[in-house]
């Protein structure tokens, strides 16, 4: 038996690059703090991995740091 073909409105998935908390705190040179409180408040999304593990995905992380001014907002 033959598999059906794929759907033309639909694309395959394509593989993320997940980061952990840490490392995201290391690209925006931030406390790890302030990575927790953007997935608080929704800016980044969270992606559990089990009852202990978190990632963020690295494409939202690098967008952020465009977002961000240098020093932060005053």
């Amino acid at each position: 038996m033959r598999s059906p073909a794929p759907h033309p409105d639909v694309a395959p998935a394509a593989p993320v690059e997940l980061w952990t908390i840490r490392q995201a705190a290391e690209y925006l040179n931030v406390h790890r703090r302030t990575i927790e409180r953007r997935t608080y408040d929704g800016t980044l999304t969270v992606y559990k991995i089990n009852a202990h593990h978190v990632r963020l995905d690295a494409a939202q992380v690098r967008a952020l740091a465009v977002l961000t001014p240098a020093g932060g907002a005053r």
